[in-house]
């Protein structure tokens, strides 16, 4: 989503005319968890940490993410990435409520404290720009990605409650 905002407002040179964009879970106005980690793991832990995301499928970045999703990153980003004229902007977000043994319960809590109803990295609040179309239930910012935990699917699907 950002990266496509980007796109249309600093990319102008191109065979092509961006008509509109519509974002899902996007962190316009950044997130209370970036800046939340950041603080709590300090640039002294923060290569230690890193080398434990490396472990993921996709691996842990160089932590430049977490520093540029923040709320004060972000509201740089929107200063500096103005909508363009004649471009339609529509936008989702997204909630999800953790389990009590959940990858998401830590981020989750830190959002919703400070900004409301969220999906576990991404505020409703922080993914409205434009035209809101609505909010989709019951998906964290993984599944919206595409990062599938199977371990979940199975125990919901135990638990008879199966995730479509």
């Amino acid at each position: 989503g950002l990266d496509c905002r980007y796109l249309a407002s600093h990319l102008t040179h191109r065979k092509f005319h961006v008509l509109s964009i519509t974002t899902i879970a996007t962190p316009h106005r950044g997130s209370a968890f970036a800046d939340h980690f950041l603080s709590t793991v300090g640039p002294a832990r923060m290569p230690s940490i890193l080398s434990l995301l490396d472990l993921l499928p996709n691996g842990g970045g160089d932590g430049k993410a977490f520093e540029s999703l923040t709320i004060e990153s972000m509201r740089q980003f929107n200063k500096d990435t103005p909508d363009v004229p004649g471009v339609r902007y529509f936008s989702w977000g997204a909630v999800y409520e953790p389990g009590l043994i959940d990858t998401w319960k830590w981020p989750h809590s830190v959002i919703l404290e400070r900004e409301g109803p969220n999906d576990g990295l991404v505020s409703v609040e922080s993914s409205k720009w434009g035209t809101y179309l609505g909010t989709l239930q019951s998906v964290n910012h993984l599944d919206l990605v595409g990062w599938t935990n199977t371990a979940r699917y199975k125990w919901a699907e135990m638990m008879g409650k199966e995730i479509k």
